[in-house]
């Protein structure tokens, strides 16, 4: 098949399956084509961002996909064959659903652009890419920056969602850019609380896509997303706001640098610790997880023990104090909380079992660290 014929085909597909237009500019961003009814309500939204876009082509960072506040979102490739006359395809607009309670029935926004899941559209974007360039390479994601929101770099956000994916954890400086970027537009009344979490949830958005990319279960990452982000939604203050982000974005690293130094295990093992990861903050025990996952108990305590080197007792203990541990390290939440966020009986217990494994209280141990933020 051609390259014409391919791009056309995915042209008919999209706009068959998703009701997503496409588009195709010159090196000049000049319109040559489109099959949107509507072109000139919508030509303004992309063409906006005509600078960013030079900038993205002549830095060798397509494909990507470009969002503004409002989660609308474009998806952009270049030919790569084309120098002098560059030749820009393009998909949307459409209404991203990254992580939202939003119901999976909706097809149409608001405002009457489709709604599309982050992980289709990027697979849109790496076929469309395919089909122009017969070439794969890596998605990358930035937020439009409006006057209105923040002067906040999209090169960051890039930069962060780079470290995520590749489980790096010398991302400290690049988020303390990012927090202290923050905390001093609140400071000068310049960002709002609102946007303040606007920008917290679209940083933490971009890291979660990078996250699953980079293998982390979608329960994984959902279950973490919960837990953070309608703190970071119902509160005020700047500084929570800032280190609810950081904590949860150190959180996924982590987590991605867990399953990466994991040995390869049968299917039964794999299915207990990841039903274990997921539910981490659930009460759990040998019988109740074996239920779950179908397998008798007897059976799986004897296959768990020879291919992990450990009860799965342990393993539960192991990964329910990890993330006290983060916790404790990262936030501010009570010993109580945090006992009864792990489901632990009491905060007596949780306090005798840390101590039996770190040889410290949890109070000593969070003594001994200093907030990340």
């Amino acid at each position: 098949m051609l390259k014409h014929e391919k791009i056309e085909f995915l042209n008919k597909l999209f706009l068959s399956c998703q009701s997503i237009w496409s588009w195709c500019y010159n090196k000049d961003l000049d319109l040559i084509w489109t099959n949107c009814p509507e072109a000139d309500s919508y030509i303004n939204l992309f063409t906006n961002n005509k600078k960013q876009i030079s900038e993205l082509s002549l830095s060798n960072e397509l494909p990507a996909v470009i969002i503004n506040r409002n989660n609308i979102a474009w998806a952009i490739t270049a030919d790569e064959m084309k120098d002098e006359n560059c030749v820009y395809y393009v998909l949307g607009p459409v209404q991203l659903k990254i992580w939202t309670d939003s119901s999976d029935s909706l097809t149409k926004s608001e405002n009457s652009l489709p709604i599309v899941n982050a992980d289709e559209f990027s697979r849109y974007t790496s076929m469309m890419h395919l089909a122009v360039n017969d070439t794969n390479k890596n998605i990358s994601i930035y937020a439009d920056s409006e006057p209105d929101n923040t002067s906040f770099s999209t090169h960051i956000l890039s930069q962060l969602q780079n470290k995520v994916r590749n489980g790096d954890l010398n991302y400290k400086d690049l988020m303390f850019s990012v927090l202290s970027d923050r905390s001093s537009l609140l400071k000068l009344g310049i960002m709002t609380i609102g946007s303040a979490k606007e920008l917290a949830v679209l940083s933490i958005d971009l890291c979660c896509q990078a996250a699953i990319e980079s293998g982390l279960t979608k329960n994984s990452v959902s279950s973490l997303y919960n837990q953070y982000v309608p703190q970071i939604l119902k509160s005020e203050d700047g500084q929570e706001i800032a280190q609810l982000s950081n904590t949860m974005i150190y959180h996924l690293i982590r987590l991605i640098r867990h399953i990466r130094g994991q040995k390869v295990y049968s299917l039964p093992v794999q299915n207990c610790c990841t039903y274990i990861e997921e539910h981490v903050f659930d009460k759990l025990s040998l019988e109740y997880v074996a239920k779950k996952i179908g397998y008798s108990a007897d059976h799986l305590s004897r296959i768990f023990k020879n291919e992990v080197g450990e009860p799965i007792k342990d393993y539960i203990i192991k990964l329910k104090l990890y993330n006290a541990k983060l916790m404790l390290t990262t936030t501010n939440i009570s010993i109580g909380e945090i006992s009864e966020k792990l489901s632990f009986c009491s905060n007596s217990h949780f306090t005798k079992v840390f101590q039996d494994y770190e040889k410290k209280t949890p109070l000593e141990y969070r003594a001994c660290f200093t907030h990340m933020v």
